[in-house]
């Protein structure tokens, strides 16, 4: 599974609540091969080229997950953000905080996780929130679960997506070593239930 690795929108805003209702306009379409994705451009992620060129096929067709787009206003080809939903599940272990409380006792939760999720540099400031927020509205009318979880690369990252509504899980060092405590190195799991990413 890829590691996310969208960055936070232009202009370093990254704590502050972007929020898009769906009456702004903001609209995502099934990623197709009709779309054009040899001129995505990312030069802050050049693996999210690579992944929506290459990698993002072979998932969909072997029916591991779904991928959307954010096209450029008035082009039906040109893509200026995408993301990839997959189905997942979280244990009730990992919870560090009170949210695994208000969750079900036995077995795993159901979650769509965000595989990967990119803007294009052209992209206007307030795309990437924006894209988040359409992938969790998204994924709470695909199947009934209970929120989204990501991977986060670094603490600009962290920073961006909690001010989503998001919250750091664990660090992947820690489920690796099993340490005890918080480890401060990426990558972090994070994950929020729909009603922190989601404000109608």
């Amino acid at each position: 599974m890829a590691v996310q690795s969208s960055q936070p929108d232009a202009g370093g805003n990254t704590g502050e609540r972007v929020v898009f209702s769906p009456s702004s306009g903001f609209l995502t379409v099934e990623l197709t091969a009709d779309h054009d994705l040899q001129n995505f451009v990312c030069t802050r992620d050049p693996d999210a080229v690579k992944y929506l060129q290459v990698s993002v096929w072979d998932h969909v067709r072997k029916r591991c997950g779904l991928a959307y787009a954010y096209l450029a206003p008035g082009s039906t080809t040109q893509i200026l953000g995408y993301y990839h939903l997959v189905g997942s599940c979280l244990q009730r272990a990992v919870f560090q905080n009170a949210d695994g409380k208000k969750i079900p006792k036995d077995g795993p939760v159901s979650v769509f996780h965000l595989a990967y999720i990119a803007r294009d540099d052209r992209a206007s400031p307030g795309v990437g929130a924006a894209l988040v927020v359409d992938a969790a509205r998204r994924a709470r009318t695909l199947f009934p679960t209970w929120g989204m979880s990501l991977h986060a690369n670094n603490a600009k990252l962290v920073t961006f997506y909690e001010g989503l509504g998001f919250k750091i899980m664990r660090s992947l060092k820690q489920e690796r070593e099993s340490a005890n405590g918080l480890i401060t190195e990426g990558p972090f799991l994070m994950y929020a239930p729909y009603p922190a990413i989601i404000i109608d």
